[in-house]
């Protein structure tokens, strides 16, 4: 079915995918690729409540908000797939230290008001209370650990 209310929707799950598919994974990979299934979930739900204010306002016909209905079901399938692929094709990076590089992107992706510390423990995997004490110190006071393995 071609997708004529979320064109650009699918175009991000089409980028996603193929972060997902790559042959050489990596930890920076992995937290890309789960910032991305997160805004997609995001935008799914912002597409949701587009259609439903555009049928109450009656912008849109039935058989119009049935039609965008059907595909963000479809949509929604297609993430749940996408996020099941993501964790059976991902490489395990529990226990990994936190770079200054990415403590300092955790600094600044919660403090831009986008993601939620629960989210960012996700993406990061690590646990909230990890995530709540990076977000409370400035990026300033990080030890570099970089270039550490």
């Amino acid at each position: 079915m071609t997708n004529t209310l979320l064109p650009r929707t699918n175009a991000g799950i089409e980028t996603a995918y193929h972060e997902v598919t790559q042959a050489t994974h990596t930890r920076q990979n992995t937290i890309r690729t789960k910032r991305a299934e997160l805004d997609l979930k995001k935008t799914f739900i912002q597409e949701q409540n587009v259609l439903m204010n555009k049928a109450r306002s009656g912008e849109l016909t039935p058989d119009e908000l049935l039609n965008g209905l059907s595909q963000l079901n479809t949509l929604e399938t297609d993430i749940s797939t996408f996020s099941s692929q993501l964790i059976n094709d991902q490489p395990k990076t529990k226990g990994a230290k936190l770079t200054s590089t990415e403590r300092k992107a955790i600094y600044g992706l919660y403090h831009s008001g986008e993601y939620k510390q629960d989210e960012l423990a996700e993406i990061y995997d690590v646990k909230q209370p990890s995530i709540s004490s990076i977000v409370r110190k400035p990026p300033s006071t990080y030890i570099d650990i970089d270039n550490e393995t």
